[in-house]
């Protein structure tokens, strides 16, 4: 059966050299990218399209809040996509998960994308809450679950 290639992949908001974030995520030869950190501000369509023009991939999840998003490759179909804001938590970050059901090489897949918190209570808070959207998605959908993000 082939590999099907998850990446996740904390990029900063694109602070650093966008072109080297797309190189690297091309050199990873990606089926699925999660991002965390994706441009949320001023201009992050913009920045988001072309991180995804540059790397060839498609949104599957592209929400602003939470600063999460899901590319694929061509050839990966996606079936169903969701974003859910996650309970507030004392502090200055949104935290959200995104959800993106996925069919590729004869699989399908229920993959989830969050940013946990560093404080141990709220991650902890969050994690269960993006498991719970996760595991009713995958069930709902008949897909096996993967949870990937950037979790403190």
């Amino acid at each position: 059966m082939p590999v099907l290639r998850v990446l996740t992949y904390n990029i900063r908001s694109l602070r650093d050299d966008p072109r080297a974030v797309a190189r690297v995520i091309r050199s990873c030869r990606p089926d699925v990218v999660c991002l965390q950190e994706a441009p949320r501000l001023l201009g992050w369509r913009r920045a988001r399209r072309r991180l995804a023009r540059w790397t060839s991939l498609t949104p599957a999840v592209n929400r602003r809040a939470g600063g999460l998003a899901v590319l694929v490759r061509p050839g990966v179909e996606v079936l169903h996509r969701e974003h859910r804001v996650l309970r507030r938590v004392p502090g200055p970050h949104l935290r959200a998960v995104s959800v993106a059901v996925l069919e590729a090489h004869g699989r399908r897949l229920a993959v989830a994308c969050t940013h946990l918190d560093l404080a141990a209570g709220a991650r902890l808070r969050h994690a269960r809450e993006a498991l719970g959207v996760l595991e009713r998605v995958a069930a709902e959908r008949g897909a096996a679950p993967v949870l990937a993000g950037d979790l403190n």
